[in-house]
């Protein structure tokens, strides 16, 4: 609990020297994803953590998204490769037939 009063202190204080800060943190929380965050590291407070683990969570979480994303976009590239693919053979089986 103290870790906690001490993080939302840290929030607070942080956004009196930013509005933009209160901002992000209002943001963050409207999606399940950034509430899971919110309350992740609360948890992890709350238990004991120290900075270094909820820096080395976060870090965690960064390049799981990251790997996610490179995941998907080679998907991507994959499907519009074999899109692409698929458009040059018909277009050649057009000009044949054209051609006949």
């Amino acid at each position: 609990m103290k870790y906690t009063a001490l993080f939302i202190a840290c929030l607070a204080v942080a956004s009196m020297a930013t509005s933009d800060l209160d901002d992000i943190f209002m943001e963050v929380t409207k999606t399940e994803f950034g509430q899971t965050i919110v309350e992740s590291i609360q948890l992890q407070l709350e238990s004991g953590a120290t900075v270094d683990t909820l820096i080395s969570s976060m870090r965690d979480v960064r390049d799981g998204l990251r790997q996610q994303l490179a995941d998907a976009d080679a998907a991507h590239q994959a499907a519009d490769q074999a899109c692409s693919d698929d458009l040059t053979e018909y277009a050649a089986g057009m000009t044949q037939a054209q051609a006949e």
